[in-house]
Protein backbone atom coordinates (compact mmCIF):
# COMPACT_ATOMS: atom_id res chain seq x y z
CA UNK A 1 0.00 0.00 0.00
CA UNK A 2 1.22 3.37 -0.90
CA UNK A 3 2.02 5.78 1.83
CA UNK A 4 -0.73 8.24 2.71
CA UNK A 5 0.28 11.77 1.99
CA UNK A 6 -1.44 15.08 1.39
CA UNK A 7 -1.08 14.42 -2.24
CA UNK A 8 -3.28 11.33 -2.36
CA UNK A 9 -5.97 12.43 0.24
CA UNK A 10 -9.06 14.31 -1.04
CA UNK A 11 -9.44 17.71 0.64
CA UNK A 12 -12.38 18.16 3.11
CA UNK A 13 -15.02 21.04 3.01
CA UNK A 14 -15.09 22.98 6.40
CA UNK A 15 -18.15 25.10 5.53
CA UNK A 16 -20.53 22.89 7.47
CA UNK A 17 -18.48 23.21 10.61
CA UNK A 18 -18.20 26.95 10.18
CA UNK A 19 -21.96 27.32 9.61
CA UNK A 20 -22.68 25.29 12.70
CA UNK A 21 -20.31 27.45 14.72
CA UNK A 22 -21.88 30.63 13.39
CA UNK A 23 -25.39 29.39 14.21
CA UNK A 24 -24.31 28.45 17.71
CA UNK A 25 -22.79 31.87 18.24
CA UNK A 26 -25.95 33.56 16.97
CA UNK A 27 -28.11 31.46 19.27
CA UNK A 28 -25.95 32.37 22.25
CA UNK A 29 -26.23 36.05 21.33
CA UNK A 30 -30.01 35.89 21.03
CA UNK A 31 -30.23 34.02 24.30
CA UNK A 32 -28.18 36.62 26.09
CA UNK A 33 -30.34 39.35 24.55
CA UNK A 34 -33.51 37.67 25.81
CA UNK A 35 -32.02 37.32 29.28
CA UNK A 36 -31.15 41.02 29.25
CA UNK A 37 -34.64 41.98 28.15
CA UNK A 38 -36.16 39.81 30.86
CA UNK A 39 -33.92 41.42 33.46
CA UNK A 40 -34.97 44.91 32.29
CA UNK A 41 -38.66 43.93 32.29
CA UNK A 42 -38.32 42.50 35.79
CA UNK A 43 -36.79 45.76 37.01
CA UNK A 44 -39.58 47.79 35.39
CA UNK A 45 -42.32 45.58 36.85
CA UNK A 46 -40.65 45.60 40.26
CA UNK A 47 -40.42 49.42 40.27
CA UNK A 48 -44.05 49.79 39.17
CA UNK A 49 -45.42 47.40 41.79
CA UNK A 50 -43.28 48.82 44.61
CA UNK A 51 -44.17 52.40 43.63
CA UNK A 52 -47.90 51.66 43.39
CA UNK A 53 -47.88 49.97 46.79
CA UNK A 54 -45.97 52.87 48.35
CA UNK A 55 -48.31 55.46 46.79
CA UNK A 56 -51.29 53.56 48.26
CA UNK A 57 -49.65 53.78 51.70
CA UNK A 58 -49.06 57.51 51.19
CA UNK A 59 -52.74 58.05 50.37
CA UNK A 60 -53.72 56.33 53.62
CA UNK A 61 -51.43 58.55 55.73
CA UNK A 62 -53.14 61.09 57.98
CA UNK A 63 -50.93 64.14 57.54
CA UNK A 64 -48.20 65.78 55.45
CA UNK A 65 -45.69 65.15 58.24
CA UNK A 66 -46.48 61.44 58.22
CA UNK A 67 -46.09 61.23 54.43
CA UNK A 68 -42.74 63.07 54.50
CA UNK A 69 -41.48 60.72 57.22
CA UNK A 70 -42.55 57.67 55.18
CA UNK A 71 -40.63 58.92 52.12
CA UNK A 72 -37.53 59.65 54.19
CA UNK A 73 -37.54 56.18 55.78
CA UNK A 74 -38.40 54.20 52.62
CA UNK A 75 -35.99 51.99 50.66
CA UNK A 76 -35.90 54.03 47.48
CA UNK A 77 -34.07 51.43 45.34
CA UNK A 78 -37.26 50.24 43.63
CA UNK A 79 -39.31 53.46 43.82
CA UNK A 80 -40.15 55.91 41.02
CA UNK A 81 -39.34 59.02 43.04
CA UNK A 82 -40.82 61.38 40.44
CA UNK A 83 -44.21 59.69 40.81
CA UNK A 84 -43.87 59.45 44.60
CA UNK A 85 -43.00 63.13 45.00
CA UNK A 86 -45.75 64.21 42.60
CA UNK A 87 -48.33 62.20 44.56
CA UNK A 88 -47.06 63.58 47.87
CA UNK A 89 -47.39 67.13 46.54
CA UNK A 90 -50.94 66.52 45.28
CA UNK A 91 -52.01 64.96 48.59
CA UNK A 92 -50.68 67.98 50.47
CA UNK A 93 -52.73 70.48 48.44
CA UNK A 94 -55.74 70.63 50.85
CA UNK A 95 -53.45 71.28 53.84
CA UNK A 96 -51.61 74.01 51.94
CA UNK A 97 -54.89 75.66 50.98
CA UNK A 98 -56.12 75.52 54.58
CA UNK A 99 -52.82 76.97 55.84
CA UNK A 100 -53.12 79.83 53.36
CA UNK A 101 -56.73 80.46 54.42
CA UNK A 102 -55.84 80.47 58.13
CA UNK A 103 -52.92 82.79 57.45
CA UNK A 104 -55.28 85.16 55.66
CA UNK A 105 -57.69 85.12 58.62
CA UNK A 106 -54.88 85.71 61.09
CA UNK A 107 -53.52 88.55 58.99
CA UNK A 108 -56.94 90.23 58.95
CA UNK A 109 -56.92 90.35 62.74
CA UNK A 110 -53.58 92.13 63.01
CA UNK A 111 -53.29 94.38 59.97
CA UNK A 112 -54.16 98.03 60.27
CA UNK A 113 -57.89 98.69 60.26
CA UNK A 114 -57.61 100.90 57.18
CA UNK A 115 -55.95 98.10 55.21
CA UNK A 116 -58.52 95.53 56.38
CA UNK A 117 -61.35 97.83 55.34
CA UNK A 118 -59.79 98.39 51.93
CA UNK A 119 -59.45 94.63 51.40
CA UNK A 120 -63.13 94.22 52.23
CA UNK A 121 -64.22 97.10 49.99
CA UNK A 122 -62.20 95.66 47.09
CA UNK A 123 -63.90 92.33 47.61
CA UNK A 124 -67.34 93.93 47.53
CA UNK A 125 -66.45 95.70 44.27
CA UNK A 126 -65.28 92.42 42.78
CA UNK A 127 -68.54 90.74 43.76
CA UNK A 128 -70.55 93.58 42.27
CA UNK A 129 -68.64 93.29 39.01
CA UNK A 130 -69.55 89.62 38.73
CA UNK A 131 -73.24 90.49 39.25
CA UNK A 132 -73.46 88.78 42.61
CA UNK A 133 -75.80 91.46 43.88
CA UNK A 134 -78.49 92.04 41.29
CA UNK A 135 -80.80 95.04 41.59
CA UNK A 136 -83.68 96.32 39.49
CA UNK A 137 -82.35 99.86 39.94
CA UNK A 138 -79.09 101.23 38.60
CA UNK A 139 -76.15 102.22 40.78
CA UNK A 140 -75.00 100.94 44.17
CA UNK A 141 -77.76 99.63 46.50
CA UNK A 142 -78.64 102.01 49.34
CA UNK A 143 -79.03 99.19 51.86
CA UNK A 144 -78.33 95.50 52.19
CA UNK A 145 -75.58 93.47 50.49
CA UNK A 146 -73.42 95.59 48.24
CA UNK A 147 -74.33 98.89 49.86
CA UNK A 148 -71.70 101.16 51.38
CA UNK A 149 -70.42 99.80 54.68
CA UNK A 150 -72.48 96.62 54.54
CA UNK A 151 -70.60 93.62 55.88
CA UNK A 152 -67.57 95.65 56.98
CA UNK A 153 -65.32 94.11 59.59
CA UNK A 154 -66.57 94.73 63.17
CA UNK A 155 -63.11 94.37 64.70
CA UNK A 156 -60.21 96.79 65.01
CA UNK A 157 -60.05 100.30 66.42
CA UNK A 158 -62.98 101.52 64.30
CA UNK A 159 -65.11 98.36 64.53
CA UNK A 160 -68.42 98.23 66.32
CA UNK A 161 -67.08 96.07 69.16
CA UNK A 162 -64.33 98.52 70.05
CA UNK A 163 -66.83 101.39 69.72
CA UNK A 164 -69.55 99.78 71.83
CA UNK A 165 -67.31 98.19 74.46
CA UNK A 166 -64.32 100.51 74.91
CA UNK A 167 -64.10 100.04 78.67
CA UNK A 168 -64.90 97.45 81.31
CA UNK A 169 -68.47 96.26 80.77
CA UNK A 170 -68.62 93.68 83.58
CA UNK A 171 -70.76 94.78 86.51
CA UNK A 172 -68.26 93.31 88.97
CA UNK A 173 -65.63 95.76 87.75
CA UNK A 174 -63.13 92.97 87.15
CA UNK A 175 -63.57 92.37 83.43
CA UNK A 176 -60.74 93.27 81.09
CA UNK A 177 -62.74 95.25 78.53
CA UNK A 178 -62.60 94.65 74.79
CA UNK A 179 -59.07 94.09 73.47
CA UNK A 180 -56.97 92.43 70.75
CA UNK A 181 -57.58 88.98 72.20
CA UNK A 182 -61.29 89.46 71.62
CA UNK A 183 -60.61 90.53 68.01
CA UNK A 184 -58.68 87.30 67.51
CA UNK A 185 -61.51 85.33 69.15
CA UNK A 186 -64.05 86.78 66.73
CA UNK A 187 -61.82 86.10 63.70
CA UNK A 188 -61.26 82.51 64.84
CA UNK A 189 -64.96 81.78 65.33
CA UNK A 190 -65.83 83.44 62.04
CA UNK A 191 -63.30 81.16 60.34
CA UNK A 192 -64.75 78.13 62.11
CA UNK A 193 -68.21 79.01 60.83
CA UNK A 194 -67.08 79.74 57.26
CA UNK A 195 -65.43 76.30 57.15
CA UNK A 196 -68.48 74.51 58.58
CA UNK A 197 -71.00 72.42 56.70
CA UNK A 198 -73.73 74.82 57.82
CA UNK A 199 -72.10 77.74 55.97
CA UNK A 200 -71.58 75.54 52.91
CA UNK A 201 -75.21 74.40 52.89
CA UNK A 202 -76.44 77.98 53.35
CA UNK A 203 -74.22 79.21 50.50
CA UNK A 204 -75.43 76.47 48.16
CA UNK A 205 -79.10 76.98 49.09
CA UNK A 206 -79.19 80.78 48.84
CA UNK A 207 -76.30 81.44 46.47
CA UNK A 208 -74.27 83.41 49.02
CA UNK A 209 -70.72 84.18 47.94
CA UNK A 210 -69.85 86.81 50.55
CA UNK A 211 -70.63 84.67 53.62
CA UNK A 212 -68.06 86.50 55.75
CA UNK A 213 -69.91 89.75 54.96
CA UNK A 214 -73.18 88.30 56.30
CA UNK A 215 -71.39 87.06 59.41
CA UNK A 216 -69.83 90.49 59.96
CA UNK A 217 -73.19 92.17 59.46
CA UNK A 218 -74.73 90.21 62.34
CA UNK A 219 -72.22 92.00 64.57
CA UNK A 220 -72.75 95.36 62.85
CA UNK A 221 -76.51 94.99 63.41
CA UNK A 222 -75.75 94.13 67.07
CA UNK A 223 -77.21 90.64 66.73
CA UNK A 224 -73.83 89.24 67.80
CA UNK A 225 -72.78 91.08 70.95
CA UNK A 226 -69.82 90.97 73.32
CA UNK A 227 -69.91 90.00 77.00
CA UNK A 228 -66.95 91.23 79.02
CA UNK A 229 -66.57 88.51 81.62
CA UNK A 230 -63.98 88.44 84.36
CA UNK A 231 -61.83 85.35 84.70
CA UNK A 232 -63.64 83.45 87.41
CA UNK A 233 -65.58 80.27 87.85
CA UNK A 234 -67.53 79.42 84.67
CA UNK A 235 -71.23 79.99 85.16
CA UNK A 236 -70.72 82.15 88.28
CA UNK A 237 -71.19 85.92 87.97
CA UNK A 238 -70.13 85.88 84.35
CA UNK A 239 -66.90 83.97 84.99
CA UNK A 240 -65.12 81.76 82.51
CA UNK A 241 -63.70 84.23 79.97
CA UNK A 242 -65.02 86.86 77.55
CA UNK A 243 -67.61 85.62 75.06
CA UNK A 244 -69.56 86.70 71.98
CA UNK A 245 -73.25 85.79 72.24
CA UNK A 246 -76.35 85.96 70.05
CA UNK A 247 -80.04 85.13 70.33
CA UNK A 248 -82.06 83.33 67.68
CA UNK A 249 -85.56 84.41 66.69
CA UNK A 250 -87.19 81.99 69.11
CA UNK A 251 -85.42 83.65 72.07
CA UNK A 252 -82.70 81.06 72.65
CA UNK A 253 -79.38 82.54 73.72
CA UNK A 254 -76.20 81.00 72.25
CA UNK A 255 -72.48 81.48 72.71
CA UNK A 256 -70.20 81.88 69.69
CA UNK A 257 -68.08 78.92 70.75
CA UNK A 258 -67.47 76.93 67.55
CA UNK A 259 -69.85 74.12 68.49
CA UNK A 260 -72.13 72.56 65.89
CA UNK A 261 -75.15 73.95 67.74
CA UNK A 262 -73.69 77.46 67.62
CA UNK A 263 -72.88 77.17 63.91
CA UNK A 264 -76.35 75.84 63.09
CA UNK A 265 -77.89 78.71 65.04
CA UNK A 266 -75.75 81.33 63.25
CA UNK A 267 -76.78 79.88 59.88
CA UNK A 268 -80.43 80.09 60.91
CA UNK A 269 -80.06 83.68 62.16
CA UNK A 270 -78.54 84.78 58.83
CA UNK A 271 -81.40 83.13 56.95
CA UNK A 272 -84.10 84.63 59.20
CA UNK A 273 -82.59 88.13 59.22
CA UNK A 274 -81.42 88.78 55.67
CA UNK A 275 -83.64 86.62 53.44
CA UNK A 276 -87.36 86.49 52.72
CA UNK A 277 -89.62 83.59 51.83
CA UNK A 278 -91.58 83.60 48.56
CA UNK A 279 -94.60 85.02 50.41
CA UNK A 280 -92.54 87.93 51.71
CA UNK A 281 -92.34 86.59 55.25
CA UNK A 282 -89.29 85.51 57.20
CA UNK A 283 -87.39 82.64 55.59
CA UNK A 284 -87.46 79.67 57.96
CA UNK A 285 -84.75 77.10 58.53
CA UNK A 286 -85.43 73.38 58.42
CA UNK A 287 -85.26 73.30 62.22
CA UNK A 288 -88.01 75.92 62.50
CA UNK A 289 -90.15 74.04 60.00
CA UNK A 290 -89.64 70.82 61.96
CA UNK A 291 -90.50 72.60 65.22
CA UNK A 292 -93.84 73.65 63.75
CA UNK A 293 -94.50 70.00 62.84
CA UNK A 294 -93.83 69.01 66.47
CA UNK A 295 -96.10 71.79 67.75
CA UNK A 296 -98.90 70.60 65.46
CA UNK A 297 -98.49 67.06 66.79
CA UNK A 298 -98.44 68.28 70.39
CA UNK A 299 -101.60 70.36 69.83
CA UNK A 300 -103.35 67.43 68.17
CA UNK A 301 -102.43 65.10 71.06
CA UNK A 302 -103.55 67.65 73.67
CA UNK A 303 -106.62 69.37 72.14
CA UNK A 304 -107.95 70.79 75.44
CA UNK A 305 -104.66 71.95 76.92
CA UNK A 306 -105.07 75.59 75.81
CA UNK A 307 -108.50 75.73 77.50
CA UNK A 308 -107.03 74.36 80.73
CA UNK A 309 -103.77 76.33 81.06
CA UNK A 310 -104.11 79.07 78.44
CA UNK A 311 -102.12 79.59 75.26
CA UNK A 312 -99.01 80.86 77.05
CA UNK A 313 -99.08 77.94 79.49
CA UNK A 314 -99.48 75.38 76.69
CA UNK A 315 -96.65 76.98 74.72
CA UNK A 316 -94.40 76.94 77.80
CA UNK A 317 -95.00 73.21 78.29
CA UNK A 318 -94.34 72.50 74.61
CA UNK A 319 -91.15 74.59 74.67
CA UNK A 320 -89.90 72.79 77.75
CA UNK A 321 -90.48 69.38 76.18
CA UNK A 322 -88.83 70.56 72.95
CA UNK A 323 -85.74 71.92 74.70
CA UNK A 324 -85.33 68.72 76.68
CA UNK A 325 -85.49 66.37 73.74
CA UNK A 326 -84.44 68.19 70.57
CA UNK A 327 -80.93 69.45 69.85
CA UNK A 328 -80.57 72.56 67.73
CA UNK A 329 -79.00 70.63 64.85
CA UNK A 330 -81.06 67.43 65.18
CA UNK A 331 -82.56 65.66 62.20
CA UNK A 332 -86.34 65.59 61.89
CA UNK A 333 -88.09 62.92 64.00
CA UNK A 334 -90.29 60.37 62.30
CA UNK A 335 -94.01 60.25 63.13
CA UNK A 336 -93.65 57.54 65.78
CA UNK A 337 -90.87 59.36 67.65
CA UNK A 338 -92.74 62.67 67.37
CA UNK A 339 -95.88 61.26 68.98
CA UNK A 340 -93.82 59.53 71.65
CA UNK A 341 -92.13 62.74 72.78
CA UNK A 342 -94.98 65.20 72.16
CA UNK A 343 -97.56 62.81 73.55
CA UNK A 344 -100.88 63.24 75.34
CA UNK A 345 -100.02 64.58 78.80
CA UNK A 346 -101.27 63.21 82.09
CA UNK A 347 -102.79 65.54 84.70
CA UNK A 348 -99.47 65.59 86.60
CA UNK A 349 -97.53 66.43 83.45
CA UNK A 350 -99.97 69.22 82.63
CA UNK A 351 -99.24 70.89 85.95
CA UNK A 352 -95.47 70.50 85.99
CA UNK A 353 -94.37 68.76 82.78
CA UNK A 354 -92.46 66.48 85.14
CA UNK A 355 -90.68 63.54 83.51
CA UNK A 356 -91.99 64.52 80.08
CA UNK A 357 -89.94 62.99 77.27
CA UNK A 358 -86.82 60.85 77.51
CA UNK A 359 -84.24 63.45 78.51
CA UNK A 360 -83.36 61.89 81.87
CA UNK A 361 -83.91 58.61 83.68
CA UNK A 362 -85.98 57.92 86.78
CA UNK A 363 -82.73 57.43 88.69
CA UNK A 364 -81.51 60.94 87.81
CA UNK A 365 -84.94 62.33 88.67
CA UNK A 366 -84.79 60.77 92.16
CA UNK A 367 -81.22 62.01 92.71
CA UNK A 368 -82.25 65.60 92.00
CA UNK A 369 -85.14 65.69 94.47
CA UNK A 370 -83.14 66.28 97.73
CA UNK A 371 -81.18 69.09 96.08
CA UNK A 372 -84.39 70.74 94.90
CA UNK A 373 -85.88 70.58 98.40
CA UNK A 374 -82.77 72.17 99.93
CA UNK A 375 -82.81 75.01 97.38
CA UNK A 376 -86.53 75.65 97.86
CA UNK A 377 -86.12 75.96 101.65
CA UNK A 378 -83.52 78.70 101.28
CA UNK A 379 -85.43 80.85 98.79
CA UNK A 380 -88.58 82.88 98.81
CA UNK A 381 -91.26 82.17 96.20
CA UNK A 382 -90.07 85.08 94.06
CA UNK A 383 -86.41 84.09 94.35
CA UNK A 384 -87.28 80.53 93.41
CA UNK A 385 -89.26 81.67 90.37
CA UNK A 386 -86.32 83.77 89.16
CA UNK A 387 -83.89 80.92 89.82
CA UNK A 388 -85.93 78.44 87.75
CA UNK A 389 -86.34 80.98 84.96
CA UNK A 390 -82.57 81.47 84.77
CA UNK A 391 -81.97 77.70 84.83
CA UNK A 392 -84.12 77.31 81.74
CA UNK A 393 -83.11 80.49 79.93
CA UNK A 394 -79.33 80.49 80.25
CA UNK A 395 -78.60 76.87 79.55
CA UNK A 396 -77.31 75.61 82.91
CA UNK A 397 -80.27 73.24 82.82
CA UNK A 398 -79.04 71.41 79.71
CA UNK A 399 -77.55 68.51 81.70
CA UNK A 400 -79.85 65.63 82.61
CA UNK A 401 -79.49 66.33 86.35
CA UNK A 402 -80.31 70.03 86.01
CA UNK A 403 -83.34 69.31 83.85
CA UNK A 404 -84.59 66.97 86.58
CA UNK A 405 -83.73 69.58 89.23
CA UNK A 406 -85.66 72.23 87.27
CA UNK A 407 -88.71 69.97 87.04
CA UNK A 408 -88.68 69.37 90.80
CA UNK A 409 -88.39 73.10 91.52
CA UNK A 410 -91.19 73.87 89.07
CA UNK A 411 -93.37 71.31 90.81
CA UNK A 412 -92.64 72.95 94.18
CA UNK A 413 -93.54 76.35 92.72
CA UNK A 414 -96.83 74.99 91.41
CA UNK A 415 -97.70 73.51 94.82
CA UNK A 416 -96.84 76.75 96.62
CA UNK A 417 -99.01 78.73 94.21
CA UNK A 418 -102.14 76.71 95.08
Amino acid sequence: MAAVTWKNIAPSNPSGILNAANQAAQGMSEGLGTIGENINQFATDKETSETNAFVADLMAAGSQEERDAMIGAANQSWLNLDQVNKTNYELGAPDREMDMFNQQLAAEAVVAEEVAQKLHDDKILQIQETNKYKSTSSGTPKSGPGSSGWGKTPIGSKGIFSTNYPTNDNFTGRGGGYDADDDAHFVRERGNFLNSSYATDLSNTLGIRDMDGYFNQLANDELITFEDRFTGLPGFLGGGGDMFVFTTKDGIKHELDGSKESQAAISELIMNTYFKASDGGMMLSQRQIDKQVYLDAFTKNNPKLVEEVGYAGANDIFTKIYNKNIKFDSNRLNTEATNKIFKTLTNTERSSSMNVGDKYSAEVFNQAKPQAERIAKKMSQEELENFVKEMVEYGDSKSDFNWALTDHLQSILNKNAK
